[in-house]
């Protein structure tokens, strides 16, 4: 079972690449925000 979820996070991941680095991007930028909220 773990086989199948492994290729179907790569086939996700290679069929969405685009969308994929654009979400890491968005997340990223959020962290100082979050780095924020974590001190308050």
């Amino acid at each position: 079972m773990l086989k199948n979820i492994w290729e179907w996070f790569l086939w996700f991941t290679g069929v969405t690449d685009a969308g994929w680095s654009a979400w890491w991007g968005g997340f990223f930028s959020c962290l100082p925000l979050f780095g924020v909220f974590a001190v308050v």
